[in-house]
Protein backbone atom coordinates (compact mmCIF):
# COMPACT_ATOMS: atom_id res chain seq x y z
CA UNK A 1 0.00 0.00 0.00
CA UNK A 2 3.32 2.43 0.77
CA UNK A 3 4.52 1.40 -2.27
CA UNK A 4 1.58 2.64 -3.88
CA UNK A 5 0.37 5.68 -1.85
CA UNK A 6 -0.01 8.05 -4.36
CA UNK A 7 -2.61 6.22 -6.37
CA UNK A 8 -4.57 5.99 -3.16
CA UNK A 9 -7.48 8.28 -2.72
CA UNK A 10 -9.93 7.33 -0.46
CA UNK A 11 -12.52 10.14 0.05
CA UNK A 12 -14.13 12.43 -2.78
CA UNK A 13 -13.22 15.54 -1.15
CA UNK A 14 -15.72 18.36 -0.46
CA UNK A 15 -13.81 21.15 -0.89
CA UNK A 16 -11.32 19.92 -3.24
CA UNK A 17 -8.57 19.62 -1.14
CA UNK A 18 -5.02 17.13 -0.88
CA UNK A 19 -5.60 15.19 1.67
CA UNK A 20 -3.09 12.33 0.66
CA UNK A 21 0.02 13.79 2.68
CA UNK A 22 -1.32 13.16 6.07
CA UNK A 23 -3.06 9.82 4.54
CA UNK A 24 0.73 8.83 3.51
CA UNK A 25 1.83 10.22 6.88
CA UNK A 26 -0.52 8.61 8.73
CA UNK A 27 0.00 4.67 6.88
CA UNK A 28 3.78 5.21 7.86
CA UNK A 29 2.78 5.69 11.42
CA UNK A 30 0.61 2.64 11.59
CA UNK A 31 3.03 0.56 9.39
CA UNK A 32 5.62 1.40 12.14
CA UNK A 33 4.07 0.30 15.04
CA UNK A 34 2.16 -2.58 13.25
CA UNK A 35 3.21 -5.99 15.18
CA UNK A 36 5.10 -4.60 18.40
CA UNK A 37 2.17 -5.37 20.21
CA UNK A 38 2.35 -9.20 19.42
CA UNK A 39 6.23 -8.89 19.53
CA UNK A 40 5.37 -7.84 23.25
CA UNK A 41 3.53 -9.94 24.21
CA UNK A 42 4.93 -13.35 22.38
CA UNK A 43 8.44 -12.57 23.32
CA UNK A 44 6.63 -12.14 27.35
CA UNK A 45 5.80 -15.82 26.98
CA UNK A 46 8.39 -19.21 27.04
CA UNK A 47 9.32 -19.91 23.81
CA UNK A 48 8.06 -23.65 25.01
CA UNK A 49 4.64 -22.46 25.13
CA UNK A 50 4.18 -21.11 21.88
CA UNK A 51 3.25 -22.80 18.73
CA UNK A 52 5.41 -23.32 15.27
CA UNK A 53 2.87 -20.89 13.72
CA UNK A 54 3.62 -18.24 17.11
CA UNK A 55 7.60 -19.06 16.93
CA UNK A 56 7.79 -18.45 13.57
CA UNK A 57 5.39 -15.18 14.12
CA UNK A 58 8.18 -14.01 16.64
CA UNK A 59 10.80 -14.48 14.84
CA UNK A 60 9.52 -12.23 11.36
CA UNK A 61 9.13 -9.40 14.27
CA UNK A 62 12.16 -10.09 15.99
CA UNK A 63 13.73 -9.17 12.28
CA UNK A 64 11.24 -6.60 11.74
CA UNK A 65 12.23 -4.99 15.07
CA UNK A 66 16.35 -5.10 14.31
CA UNK A 67 15.37 -3.32 10.76
CA UNK A 68 13.52 -0.26 11.87
CA UNK A 69 15.00 0.00 15.28
CA UNK A 70 11.99 -1.19 17.95
CA UNK A 71 12.61 -0.69 21.66
CA UNK A 72 10.51 -2.67 23.72
CA UNK A 73 9.45 -0.43 26.72
CA UNK A 74 9.93 -2.90 30.26
CA UNK A 75 6.36 -3.51 31.91
CA UNK A 76 5.16 -0.91 34.37
CA UNK A 77 3.30 -1.71 37.46
CA UNK A 78 0.50 0.04 38.95
CA UNK A 79 0.59 3.63 39.07
CA UNK A 80 -0.84 6.32 41.18
CA UNK A 81 -0.74 10.13 41.55
CA UNK A 82 -2.71 13.49 41.91
CA UNK A 83 -3.82 14.89 38.70
CA UNK A 84 -3.04 18.94 38.41
CA UNK A 85 -3.69 21.76 36.27
CA UNK A 86 -2.21 21.61 32.61
CA UNK A 87 -1.03 25.40 33.48
CA UNK A 88 1.22 25.88 37.00
CA UNK A 89 -0.63 28.35 39.00
CA UNK A 90 2.24 30.54 39.40
CA UNK A 91 1.66 31.08 35.48
CA UNK A 92 -2.32 31.40 35.83
CA UNK A 93 -2.14 34.23 38.10
CA UNK A 94 -0.41 36.39 35.75
CA UNK A 95 -2.26 35.32 32.65
CA UNK A 96 -4.39 38.31 30.93
CA UNK A 97 -8.07 37.58 29.75
CA UNK A 98 -6.83 36.58 26.63
CA UNK A 99 -4.43 33.86 27.51
CA UNK A 100 -6.74 32.39 29.26
CA UNK A 101 -10.01 32.54 26.76
CA UNK A 102 -6.95 30.70 24.26
CA UNK A 103 -6.37 28.45 27.40
CA UNK A 104 -10.19 27.77 27.29
CA UNK A 105 -10.17 27.06 23.60
CA UNK A 106 -7.21 25.20 23.90
CA UNK A 107 -8.02 22.84 26.33
CA UNK A 108 -11.47 21.31 25.35
CA UNK A 109 -11.27 18.15 27.32
CA UNK A 110 -9.65 15.64 29.69
CA UNK A 111 -8.09 13.61 26.87
CA UNK A 112 -4.47 13.45 26.38
CA UNK A 113 -3.15 13.12 29.98
CA UNK A 114 0.44 13.03 30.65
CA UNK A 115 2.33 11.38 33.11
CA UNK A 116 4.98 13.38 35.51
CA UNK A 117 7.18 12.04 37.84
CA UNK A 118 4.09 11.45 40.53
CA UNK A 119 1.59 13.28 39.26
CA UNK A 120 -0.85 13.64 35.74
CA UNK A 121 -0.87 16.18 34.00
CA UNK A 122 -5.15 16.97 33.47
CA UNK A 123 -6.94 18.51 31.24
CA UNK A 124 -9.99 21.21 31.09
CA UNK A 125 -11.88 20.18 34.32
CA UNK A 126 -8.35 20.10 35.88
CA UNK A 127 -7.95 23.94 34.67
CA UNK A 128 -11.17 25.11 35.57
CA UNK A 129 -10.50 24.04 38.76
CA UNK A 130 -7.74 26.90 38.78
CA UNK A 131 -9.88 29.38 37.34
CA UNK A 132 -12.81 28.91 40.23
CA UNK A 133 -9.95 29.83 42.23
CA UNK A 134 -9.08 32.58 40.53
CA UNK A 135 -12.63 33.89 40.19
CA UNK A 136 -12.92 33.97 43.79
CA UNK A 137 -10.08 36.17 43.74
CA UNK A 138 -10.96 38.43 41.11
CA UNK A 139 -15.06 37.87 41.15
CA UNK A 140 -15.71 40.83 38.70
CA UNK A 141 -12.94 40.38 36.19
CA UNK A 142 -14.08 37.06 35.74
CA UNK A 143 -17.84 37.17 35.99
CA UNK A 144 -17.14 39.60 33.10
CA UNK A 145 -14.59 37.30 31.18
CA UNK A 146 -16.99 34.35 31.19
CA UNK A 147 -19.86 36.72 29.11
CA UNK A 148 -17.00 36.74 26.70
CA UNK A 149 -16.12 32.55 26.67
CA UNK A 150 -16.60 31.06 23.80
CA UNK A 151 -20.19 29.30 23.30
CA UNK A 152 -18.20 25.83 22.26
CA UNK A 153 -16.30 26.23 25.44
CA UNK A 154 -16.43 23.08 27.39
CA UNK A 155 -19.09 23.76 30.17
CA UNK A 156 -16.20 22.76 33.41
CA UNK A 157 -15.21 26.88 32.55
CA UNK A 158 -19.02 28.28 32.61
CA UNK A 159 -19.89 25.89 35.63
CA UNK A 160 -15.80 27.23 37.75
CA UNK A 161 -17.48 30.83 37.11
CA UNK A 162 -20.48 30.72 38.34
CA UNK A 163 -18.91 28.67 41.79
CA UNK A 164 -16.34 30.66 42.47
CA UNK A 165 -18.85 33.77 42.23
CA UNK A 166 -21.07 32.29 45.15
CA UNK A 167 -20.72 34.62 48.10
CA UNK A 168 -19.42 37.24 46.53
CA UNK A 169 -21.66 40.77 46.63
CA UNK A 170 -20.76 41.26 42.44
CA UNK A 171 -23.02 44.35 41.23
CA UNK A 172 -26.65 43.50 40.40
CA UNK A 173 -26.60 43.97 36.70
CA UNK A 174 -23.23 41.93 36.32
CA UNK A 175 -25.02 39.34 37.99
CA UNK A 176 -27.97 39.22 35.88
CA UNK A 177 -25.87 39.65 32.42
CA UNK A 178 -24.34 36.20 33.99
CA UNK A 179 -26.59 34.57 34.94
CA UNK A 180 -29.03 35.08 31.58
CA UNK A 181 -25.93 33.79 29.96
CA UNK A 182 -25.57 30.40 32.15
CA UNK A 183 -29.42 30.02 32.38
CA UNK A 184 -29.26 30.13 28.26
CA UNK A 185 -26.58 27.22 27.63
CA UNK A 186 -28.47 24.58 26.07
CA UNK A 187 -29.96 21.97 28.26
CA UNK A 188 -29.40 24.79 31.34
CA UNK A 189 -26.66 22.34 32.47
CA UNK A 190 -25.41 24.75 35.66
CA UNK A 191 -29.11 25.02 37.67
CA UNK A 192 -27.71 23.53 40.59
CA UNK A 193 -24.65 25.97 41.24
CA UNK A 194 -26.99 28.90 39.19
CA UNK A 195 -29.63 29.03 41.93
CA UNK A 196 -27.15 29.31 44.53
CA UNK A 197 -24.79 32.18 43.45
CA UNK A 198 -28.22 34.27 42.79
CA UNK A 199 -29.38 33.57 45.83
CA UNK A 200 -25.95 34.58 48.04
CA UNK A 201 -26.80 37.96 46.11
CA UNK A 202 -29.91 38.27 48.22
CA UNK A 203 -28.85 40.82 50.49
CA UNK A 204 -29.69 42.79 47.79
CA UNK A 205 -33.23 43.26 46.29
CA UNK A 206 -32.81 40.45 43.44
CA UNK A 207 -34.73 41.14 40.66
CA UNK A 208 -37.82 39.38 39.36
CA UNK A 209 -35.40 37.47 36.35
CA UNK A 210 -33.16 36.72 38.53
CA UNK A 211 -36.25 35.00 40.71
CA UNK A 212 -37.69 33.14 37.74
CA UNK A 213 -34.69 31.49 37.17
CA UNK A 214 -34.37 29.73 40.44
CA UNK A 215 -37.86 29.02 40.22
CA UNK A 216 -37.85 26.96 37.08
CA UNK A 217 -34.83 25.05 38.36
CA UNK A 218 -37.27 23.93 41.43
CA UNK A 219 -39.82 23.21 39.29
CA UNK A 220 -39.12 22.31 35.64
CA UNK A 221 -35.53 21.18 35.92
CA UNK A 222 -34.97 17.48 35.07
CA UNK A 223 -32.70 16.52 37.79
CA UNK A 224 -33.48 14.44 39.45
CA UNK A 225 -34.84 12.36 36.69
CA UNK A 226 -35.22 9.49 39.14
CA UNK A 227 -35.24 8.13 43.01
CA UNK A 228 -30.84 7.29 42.15
CA UNK A 229 -30.66 6.52 46.55
CA UNK A 230 -32.62 3.68 45.63
CA UNK A 231 -30.86 0.06 45.00
CA UNK A 232 -33.07 -1.54 42.45
CA UNK A 233 -30.74 -4.79 42.08
CA UNK A 234 -30.60 -6.72 45.35
CA UNK A 235 -27.38 -6.75 46.77
CA UNK A 236 -26.11 -4.12 45.11
CA UNK A 237 -25.04 -0.87 47.33
CA UNK A 238 -27.36 2.00 47.29
CA UNK A 239 -26.29 5.43 45.71
CA UNK A 240 -25.87 8.29 47.72
CA UNK A 241 -25.77 5.86 51.01
CA UNK A 242 -29.28 5.15 50.41
CA UNK A 243 -30.24 8.52 51.56
CA UNK A 244 -33.14 10.04 49.51
CA UNK A 245 -32.22 13.42 51.42
CA UNK A 246 -28.38 13.03 50.73
CA UNK A 247 -30.05 12.60 46.89
CA UNK A 248 -31.81 15.79 47.57
CA UNK A 249 -29.34 18.20 48.50
CA UNK A 250 -27.37 17.39 45.68
CA UNK A 251 -29.51 17.45 42.28
CA UNK A 252 -30.99 20.20 40.92
CA UNK A 253 -34.44 20.87 42.19
CA UNK A 254 -33.45 19.75 45.51
CA UNK A 255 -30.84 22.41 45.82
CA UNK A 256 -33.29 24.79 44.06
CA UNK A 257 -35.62 24.32 47.14
CA UNK A 258 -33.50 24.65 49.40
CA UNK A 259 -32.45 28.06 48.10
CA UNK A 260 -35.69 29.20 48.07
CA UNK A 261 -36.19 28.29 51.52
CA UNK A 262 -33.00 30.81 52.19
CA UNK A 263 -34.84 33.43 50.64
CA UNK A 264 -37.87 33.06 52.14
CA UNK A 265 -36.11 33.25 55.49
CA UNK A 266 -34.25 36.35 54.56
CA UNK A 267 -37.09 38.92 53.28
CA UNK A 268 -40.81 39.02 53.20
CA UNK A 269 -40.68 39.72 50.09
CA UNK A 270 -39.62 36.53 48.92
CA UNK A 271 -41.73 34.94 50.34
CA UNK A 272 -44.87 36.86 48.65
CA UNK A 273 -42.91 36.06 45.43
CA UNK A 274 -42.54 32.26 46.22
CA UNK A 275 -45.82 31.75 47.45
CA UNK A 276 -47.21 30.10 43.74
CA UNK A 277 -44.01 28.76 43.06
CA UNK A 278 -44.26 26.65 46.18
CA UNK A 279 -48.00 24.96 45.32
CA UNK A 280 -46.26 22.71 42.35
CA UNK A 281 -43.04 21.61 44.50
CA UNK A 282 -44.87 20.29 47.52
CA UNK A 283 -46.21 17.30 44.63
CA UNK A 284 -42.59 16.35 43.18
CA UNK A 285 -42.26 13.41 42.19
CA UNK A 286 -39.45 12.84 43.73
CA UNK A 287 -38.81 12.13 47.41
CA UNK A 288 -35.19 13.41 47.47
CA UNK A 289 -36.68 16.48 46.37
CA UNK A 290 -39.55 16.75 48.79
CA UNK A 291 -37.00 16.31 52.22
CA UNK A 292 -35.72 20.15 50.99
CA UNK A 293 -39.24 21.62 50.07
CA UNK A 294 -39.78 20.72 53.71
CA UNK A 295 -36.68 23.23 54.46
CA UNK A 296 -39.39 25.76 52.35
CA UNK A 297 -42.23 24.93 54.48
CA UNK A 298 -40.45 25.45 57.39
CA UNK A 299 -39.78 28.84 56.36
CA UNK A 300 -43.30 29.69 55.77
CA UNK A 301 -44.25 29.30 58.92
CA UNK A 302 -42.96 32.58 59.45
CA UNK A 303 -45.65 34.58 57.93
CA UNK A 304 -48.54 32.08 57.05
CA UNK A 305 -48.52 28.87 59.33
CA UNK A 306 -52.05 27.41 58.33
CA UNK A 307 -50.53 27.87 55.09
CA UNK A 308 -47.40 26.41 56.26
CA UNK A 309 -49.38 23.54 57.96
CA UNK A 310 -51.56 22.75 54.36
CA UNK A 311 -48.13 22.53 52.42
CA UNK A 312 -46.95 20.21 54.65
CA UNK A 313 -50.00 17.89 54.62
CA UNK A 314 -49.82 17.50 50.96
CA UNK A 315 -46.10 17.21 50.90
CA UNK A 316 -45.89 14.09 53.16
CA UNK A 317 -48.74 12.60 51.02
CA UNK A 318 -45.97 9.90 49.48
CA UNK A 319 -43.89 6.79 50.51
CA UNK A 320 -42.94 6.57 54.33
CA UNK A 321 -39.53 6.82 53.30
CA UNK A 322 -39.83 10.52 52.95
CA UNK A 323 -41.15 10.66 56.55
CA UNK A 324 -37.53 9.59 58.02
CA UNK A 325 -36.06 12.85 56.83
CA UNK A 326 -34.68 15.36 59.43
CA UNK A 327 -36.47 17.99 57.65
CA UNK A 328 -40.21 16.63 58.16
CA UNK A 329 -39.12 16.26 61.69
CA UNK A 330 -38.19 19.41 61.99
CA UNK A 331 -41.34 20.65 60.80
CA UNK A 332 -43.48 18.63 63.56
CA UNK A 333 -41.06 20.22 66.23
CA UNK A 334 -42.00 23.85 65.29
CA UNK A 335 -45.73 22.82 64.97
CA UNK A 336 -47.00 20.61 67.70
CA UNK A 337 -47.04 22.21 70.30
CA UNK A 338 -49.13 25.24 68.65
CA UNK A 339 -50.94 23.33 65.92
CA UNK A 340 -51.29 19.87 67.46
CA UNK A 341 -54.63 18.88 65.61
CA UNK A 342 -53.51 19.71 62.23
CA UNK A 343 -49.66 17.54 62.74
CA UNK A 344 -51.60 14.39 64.54
CA UNK A 345 -52.76 12.45 61.46
CA UNK A 346 -49.15 13.09 60.04
CA UNK A 347 -48.03 11.52 63.79
CA UNK A 348 -50.33 8.29 63.63
CA UNK A 349 -49.16 7.61 60.65
CA UNK A 350 -45.49 7.71 61.86
CA UNK A 351 -46.08 5.95 64.85
CA UNK A 352 -46.86 3.00 62.43
CA UNK A 353 -44.91 2.86 60.24
CA UNK A 354 -42.86 -0.01 58.72
CA UNK A 355 -39.59 3.42 58.76
CA UNK A 356 -38.09 2.29 62.20
CA UNK A 357 -36.07 5.70 61.81
CA UNK A 358 -40.00 7.48 61.26
CA UNK A 359 -41.97 5.57 64.32
CA UNK A 360 -38.56 7.25 66.62
CA UNK A 361 -38.77 10.61 65.12
CA UNK A 362 -42.36 10.66 65.65
CA UNK A 363 -41.90 9.29 69.46
CA UNK A 364 -39.52 11.89 70.05
CA UNK A 365 -41.87 14.72 68.54
CA UNK A 366 -44.69 13.48 70.45
CA UNK A 367 -43.24 12.74 74.11
CA UNK A 368 -41.65 16.80 73.77
CA UNK A 369 -44.89 17.65 73.15
CA UNK A 370 -46.96 15.61 75.81
CA UNK A 371 -44.58 17.62 78.11
CA UNK A 372 -46.30 20.29 78.47
CA UNK A 373 -49.89 19.14 76.26
CA UNK A 374 -52.19 17.24 77.93
CA UNK A 375 -53.43 15.97 74.66
CA UNK A 376 -50.75 14.61 73.26
CA UNK A 377 -50.22 12.52 76.32
CA UNK A 378 -52.10 9.40 73.80
CA UNK A 379 -49.59 9.67 71.34
CA UNK A 380 -47.07 9.70 73.85
CA UNK A 381 -48.32 6.14 75.57
CA UNK A 382 -48.51 4.29 72.38
CA UNK A 383 -45.02 5.74 71.53
CA UNK A 384 -44.04 4.31 75.48
CA UNK A 385 -45.37 1.21 74.86
CA UNK A 386 -44.63 0.46 71.72
CA UNK A 387 -41.28 -1.23 70.05
CA UNK A 388 -37.70 -1.16 70.71
CA UNK A 389 -37.25 2.09 68.23
CA UNK A 390 -40.04 4.25 69.40
CA UNK A 391 -38.93 3.36 73.28
CA UNK A 392 -35.69 4.86 72.69
CA UNK A 393 -37.21 8.04 71.49
CA UNK A 394 -39.11 8.51 74.22
CA UNK A 395 -35.92 7.56 76.16
CA UNK A 396 -33.79 9.92 74.45
CA UNK A 397 -36.59 12.73 75.26
CA UNK A 398 -36.76 12.44 78.66
CA UNK A 399 -32.93 11.81 79.45
CA UNK A 400 -32.62 15.33 77.51
CA UNK A 401 -35.14 17.20 79.75
CA UNK A 402 -33.55 15.26 83.04
CA UNK A 403 -30.27 16.17 82.18
CA UNK A 404 -31.19 19.86 81.71
CA UNK A 405 -33.22 20.08 84.88
CA UNK A 406 -30.62 19.15 86.86
CA UNK A 407 -27.90 21.33 85.58
CA UNK A 408 -30.62 24.18 85.85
Amino acid sequence: MLDHWERWNPWDSVDGSDRSDSRFREAQWHRSKLGIRQLSLLSALPDAKLSPIGRRRLRELERKARSIGWRLEAPRGTRGGTVISPLPQQATERMSDARWLSAIRGYRDDSGKQWLDNCVLGGARQLAGVLEERTKVQPERFARLLLTVPEDATEAYYEAIVRGLKDDALPLDLLARVAERVHDRPGRPHGRWLAQTIASHGGSQLSPDLLDMIAWYATEASDPAEEGWRSDTAGQESAFGGDPRFHGINSVRGSAAQVIATLIAQDVAYWEYFTPVLEPMVDDPSVAVRTCVADACIQVLRYDRPRAIRLFLRLCDSDDILLTARSIEDFIYYTATKELESIRPILERMLESPQAAARQAASRQATLAALSLEEARPLADTALNGDAEMRQGVAEVLAFNVQRAVSA
